[in-house]
């Protein structure tokens, strides 16, 4: 007898109906708040649909606009997109989304293949994402690529990283531009949640390239104007939404008072007025010796900030991981499944586990009371216990 295909569900790729939101003239910091909160209960929510859709033996499949295809006129193109290159984008995203950006669960094997793909077809692909309806697959590639990109430096992979990043660095250029087409073509009209959306993948890009940067050692081999221009794009972000003075470690901002481009001392506020009245050269002169003093502190005294990983490229969340037996590495992180009980011990086959299961049997129990004991710690760090005093 045959198997029975499993059922599909479709998710629809493109925004089928005009954007509600309108533009704000001068959004604050708690509008950037409640978007981010808006954004996280639909990721919820279509994070329950994909796990729904599993214990269902679903498939997910994303259909694809038909208008993708209005700038390619070659037959062959149009087949090897339609057949190859979307379906490998639509579950790159689906597996994307299921863990929410999580770099310690996220299927790295998938993002290289999707690197691989735009790579490989890159003339392919830039001239879809030229077609009309295109911002939210650009939008998502972006995503994809900037934790790749991510994973990799934090790796030490940094010649990789350089790799995606120059993939990455087209790939937001072209949402950019095709949000703003979808938009009526003006950015300054932008509706909040379309702006808010770009603003926030502008930033993370941003972050990424100046430590990649400084992980290269090329911090001197951009031009000022480029580098201050970026620095201001930063900390125009970080006041915007609060990210200054609100948190008080690992945001750039903090570095203008603290080398004397803004006055008022080392701990001053920088608003967007005192922001405005700092060139380009002190910019990009602050981002430099910021990153010499990082670099000076780090090898004093390693471990010394709240995300090490930022600088050195040393995140142990993204680290390949070896068979307990065999001790063979995984070629990606992710690619080893782990024992079910403690989720702490790897294994490259089920053999493998089997055949240690008379060695670890003896610390599984103990494995799955520290990583308990672990994610304790955690929860009590992020939300602190206790009873409220009146």
């Amino acid at each position: 007898m045959s198997k029975k295909t499993p059922p599909t569900i479709a998710v629809v790729t493109s925004d089928p109906d005009p954007p509600t939101s309108l533009p704000i003239a001068q959004p604050t910091a708690e509008d950037y708040t409640r978007r981010n909160t808006s954004l996280q209960k639909t990721q919820k929510i279509f994070h329950k649909h994909l796990k729904s859709a599993k214990k269902q033996g679903s498939n997910i499949f994303h259909v694809m606009d038909p208008a993708y295809l209005s700038h390619i006129g070659n037959e062959d193109e149009r087949n090897l997109f339609t057949n190859t290159c979307f379906p490998l984008y639509s579950d790159a995203h689906n597996d994307f989304s299921k863990v929410g950006g999580n770099l310690s669960k996220t299927n790295e094997r998938k993002l290289a293949v999707l690197f691989e793909l735009i790579n490989k077809h890159e003339s392919l692909f830039f001239k879809v994402l030229a077609s009309p309806n295109t911002h939210v697959m650009s939008e998502r590639c972006t995503g994809m690529l900037g934790t790749y990109a991510t994973i990799l430096r934090q790796r030490a992979e940094y010649l990789r990283a350089e790799a995606v990043f120059r993939v990455y660095t087209r790939m937001i250029n072209a949402y950019e531009g095709s949000c703003i087409t979808y938009h009526g073509g003006v950015k300054e009209k932008l509706p909040f949640n379309a702006l808010s959306c770009l603003e926030g993948l502008r930033y993370r890009y941003l972050l990424i390239k100046m430590n990649l940067l400084q992980n290269l050692g090329k911090v001197h081999s951009v031009p000022d104007h480029e580098v201050g221009e970026d620095m201001r794009t930063l900390c125009t972000h970080e006041i915007k939404t609060g990210r200054h003075p609100g948190e008080a470690t690992d945001v750039w901002t903090w570095f203008l008072p603290m080398h004397g481009v803004v006055k008022g001392g080392p701990n001053a506020r920088v608003t967007l007025a005192k922001l405005k009245k700092v060139n380009n050269k002190k910019l990009a002169k602050c981002f430099r010796t910021a990153c010499e003093m990082m670099g000076q502190v780090l090898a004093a005294q390693p471990g010394g900030f709240k995300n090490q990983s930022l600088w050195d490229g040393i995140n142990p969340d993204v680290q390949k991981k070896r068979c307990e037996l065999c001790k063979r590495s995984e070629a990606f992180i992710n690619d080893f499944k782990k024992c079910s009980k403690c989720k702490q011990a790897r294994y490259c086959s089920a053999i493998c586990q089997r055949k240690h299961w008379c060695v670890h049997k003896q610390l599984c129990v103990q494995m799955k009371a520290q990583r308990k004991d672990k994610e304790k710690e955690a929860a009590e760090l992020q939300f602190p216990s206790g009873k409220l005093k009146g």
